[in-house]
């Protein structure tokens, strides 16, 4: 398992951080993070300043890290941990969801064995990481959003065939909420990624053949849930979710990734008439609408157990914490 680490480079006047070249671990000893939380999708809190002490070790998936006791939060992912001393001793990952204080940073070990690793990397390898990255990501954004409008769009043909039912009629405006919501925080630059993966030169044809037919099929998807009152044929919408199931399955056997089980049972066919479709569609009842519809249907990395800290974690997506230059050293 790789670490969840990315290194971005970026034009600045601003002094770098100063990376520790080690650490001795000391349990109870004062330790800062910063970073910038997201509230509710909508505000960022940039450079907010946390402090709590270093809790203990902890070794998860084979990874050794250290567990801090300080509140983190979606957008502190690949903040820095500084010690006592101001230098940077880890980088913020991960999280406990609904766990005040139990949040997890990896080693600056591993920070400084990756920042050696990079500057001996060529650029041609670095290209082909680059790419690789851009073509996973893509897949992976593209396989979940298609999946959540596809849910959309059978709630929404249950409440049609239920007009009275109000549980599905609320259902289906939080719904709406929270995938506006997703568009602004998440899918806004879908588009452009996806243009740039099927241009990839440094990908097979095939491959990026498919993944354009899979950009394809999720606008399909995303058209049909913008119609009003979403009056498409259910026969639309089953052939629309089996292209994209399909098209999940084959490309993730091209690219060598395990389709998580929750995303494959998203883009099964659930449609049925009459309020049954309130019991086979699982909804959020409380908490982040818009993370909840990401986490129930498997959008995560099988061997992961914790939360990432970003919105994006669960389906591989980094959205960089903008923190000061050369301190994004992840998500």
């Amino acid at each position: 398992m790789k670490r969840d680490l990315a290194f971005l480079a970026v034009k600045t006047d601003l002094p770098a951080l100063q990376v520790a070249p080690s650490y001795r671990y000391r349990k109870g000893e004062d330790v800062t993070v910063i970073g910038n939380p997201g509230v509710d999708g909508e505000t960022v809190l940039e450079n907010a300043i946390s402090r709590g002490v270093m809790s203990s070790k902890a070794q998860i998936d084979g990874q050794q890290f250290y567990q801090l006791g300080i509140a983190v939060n979606p957008g502190n992912s690949g903040g820095p941990v500084f010690d006592s001393h101001g230098q940077v001793i880890g980088v913020v990952t991960l999280r406990i969801p609904g766990k005040e204080e139990l949040s997890f940073c990896i080693p600056v070990e591993e920070l400084q064995a990756g920042m050696t690793k990079l500057k001996s990397q060529s650029s041609g390898l670095a290209n082909e990481v680059r790419s690789h990255h851009r073509m996973m990501t893509t897949y992976k954004c593209l396989g979940a959003a298609g999946a959540v409008f596809g849910i959309a769009l059978e709630l929404r043909v249950a409440s049609r065939s239920d007009p009275g039912n109000q549980d599905l009629k609320e259902k289906v405006g939080k719904l709406d909420e929270a995938l506006a919501k997703l568009d602004q925080s998440l899918l806004f630059k879908l588009s452009e990624e996806t243009r740039d993966a099927r241009n990839d030169p440094l990908f097979p044809r095939p491959a990026r053949t498919k993944v354009g037919a899979l950009a394809d099929n999720y606008k399909k998807l995303r058209q049909t849930y913008d119609q009003p009152q979403s009056n498409a044929p259910v026969a639309t919408i089953r052939a629309l979710k089996a292209t994209h199931r399909r098209l999940v399955v084959e490309i993730g056997s091209d690219l060598k990734q395990e389709v998580p089980k929750g995303l494959l049972e998203a883009l099964d066919d659930h449609l049925v008439t009459g309020s049954s479709m309130a019991m086979t569609i699982p909804f959020p009842s409380s908490g982040s609408a818009r993370s909840r519809i990401w986490e129930r249907h498997g959008i995560t990395p099988p061997s992961s157990r914790l939360g990432r800290t970003g919105i994006g974690s669960r389906s591989g997506i980094r959205t960089p914490s903008r923190i000061s230059p050369r301190s994004r050293f992840g998500r």
